[in-house]
């Protein structure tokens, strides 16, 4: 970016654009009306994951950081607030704001059965680089090299 001289006048914005594969712009709003719209929620593989949108949630509910528009497109869809019971069943523990060198965000939350969540949100890329287990089909597995290929396929073709 700093190439073409652009200039970022909001730096929660940088976060998004590393979070996009595809990114369309109406510069009227007349398309778009100025909001993003969750359409799909998916696991490492690409298949659509309640799991995966629940803690999505929890992280853009939880964290006290700017809200950008794809945490409000998350707090937006359906009605999760009151089907996960996010105030009665989770209590908020703590949370590490996005910065430039962990490339992520995260909350840890804790569950009514005291189970510590750790909640990160980030490109794929950066957050499967970190990861040693994945879970799949509800099975957790070790992260290993076919797992991190597939899921990189899965990436580009979401």
């Amino acid at each position: 970016m700093s190439k073409k001289k652009v200039i970022v006048k909001r730096l929660n914005s940088i976060q998004n654009f590393g979070a996009m594969d595809v990114l369309c712009t109406d510069k009227t709003g007349t398309i778009t009306q100025g909001k993003i719209v969750l359409e799909k929620h998916v696991d490492v593989q690409g298949n659509p994951s309640q799991h995966v949108l629940n803690y999505a949630y929890m992280n853009s509910y939880y964290q006290t950081g700017l809200k950008n528009l794809m945490d409000e497109a998350i707090l937006n869809h359906v009605n999760l607030n009151e089907d996960l019971q996010v105030d009665e069943l989770y209590r908020k523990i703590d949370e590490l704001p996005f910065d430039f060198r962990r490339r992520r965000m995260s909350v840890i939350v804790e569950s009514d059965k005291n189970q510590h969540i750790l909640i990160c949100k980030g490109a794929v890329e950066e957050i499967m680089g970190l990861s040693t287990f994945v879970e799949i089909n509800g099975e957790v597995l070790e992260v290993t090299t076919e797992i991190m290929n597939e899921t990189a396929r899965s990436a580009s073709a979401t």
